[in-house]
């Protein structure tokens, strides 16, 4: 009698990239979100850059102050390039070493 195989369904990882050796998955999301890239910096200035254009637009056409985009550039924005950068030097000082 011959020994059959069992078979093994592969399954597909539904947009999910394999996580490498040593990595935890909530270190990926971390990285995916606060890792300060040239790319993400330029969002972030032409976001601000925007922000502040449609606040003086919207003040000036509806004579209202509007404190949404605002709260963007004065509060949001600084708060995450302080976060971010934090973040990216703690990464490289500890993958340095």
């Amino acid at each position: 009698m011959k020994k059959q195989k069992k078979k093994t369904s592969k399954k597909p990882l539904r947009g999910r990239s394999p996580i490498p050796k040593g990595h935890k998955r909530s270190s990926l999301r971390m990285d995916k979100y606060l890792k300060l890239t040239w790319r993400k910096l330029w969002i972030v200035v032409i976001l601000g850059f925007v922000s502040i254009l449609l606040h003086n637009l919207i003040a000036a056409l509806y004579n209202i102050e509007e404190p949404i985009f605002f709260t963007i550039v004065v509060l949001l924005i600084p708060i995450y390039l302080i976060i971010s950068t934090g973040y990216s030097l703690f990464k490289f000082i500890k993958n340095r070493k």
